[in-house]
């Protein structure tokens, strides 16, 4: 590590976290590790709930032991479910309907109560999607598994570019499909974007997406290298 100390642990092992916190100071713990896909947290609850509740549990529990009392939480805006007004701030509903976003409520519910029983001060940080199939002028979503493939390819394309990217440094990608049957499309579309020699590739049938027109879900990672100075 250039910056400092490297300490593992798992938030799932409570002695590992023992030994990372023991004998050093701590000002504030960034809470970051999480399982974070809504199409797989359909298909497997009970492993959102196990990482991202108990393994909360057992980070906060850790911390406070050796009197750690500040958090920063990665949270995310799929706490509010279906959107009821143009824009969301902190009074709009919370009403998740996926297992991943209620996960993350039931953690700020925790840190709520963690901060009137033991005086944890924290904050949770709400992401919104980058990227996502388009809309038409009514709002609503185009129920064709091509369309809503390369709208999603050309906006993750549109947010690599943005930074100095695009889609040559994705290095994985992950599909969620509510129809199995839908796979001939998508892998048509996804053919027009990359080559034999494109990122690895997973596809996983899932029940159903958050959106009940949506029929399709990505997830993409890219490796874009900083230039040396």
């Amino acid at each position: 590590m250039q910056w400092g100390e490297l300490i593992e642990a798992d938030l799932l092992d409570p002695a590992s976290l023992e030994r990372a916190f023991s004998g050093r100071r701590f000002d504030a713990v960034m809470h970051f590790c999480a399982r974070s896909l809504v199409g797989e947290s359909m298909a497997q609850p009970y492993a959102y709930y196990a990482n991202n509740v108990t393994g909360t549990l057992n980070l906060l529990d850790a911390m406070r032991r050796h009197g750690v009392t500040r958090l920063v939480f990665s949270s995310t805006a799929a706490v509010f479910g279906q959107p009821v007004a143009d824009r969301i701030d902190e009074e709009h509903p919370r009403q998740p309907i996926n297992p991943y976003g209620a996960s993350k409520l039931m953690v700020e519910r925790i840190l709520a109560d963690a901060a009137s029983a033991y005086g944890l001060r924290s904050v949770a940080l709400r992401y919104f999607n980058a990227a996502g199939a388009s809309a038409d002028a009514m709002g609503t979503l185009t129920v064709d598994i091509r369309a809503q493939t390369r709208a999603v390819i050309e906006n993750i394309a549109r947010i690599l570019g943005e930074v100095g990217g695009g889609l040559s440094d994705l290095v994985e990608v992950s599909t969620f499909l509510v129809n199995m049957n839908d796979f001939g499309g998508y892998n048509e579309v996804y053919g027009e974007f990359f080559g034999s020699d494109g990122p690895a590739r997973t596809t996983v049938a899932v029940h159903q997406l958050p959106h009940p027109h949506l029929l399709i879900e990505i997830k993409a990672v890219a490796y874009l290298p900083q230039p040396r100075a």
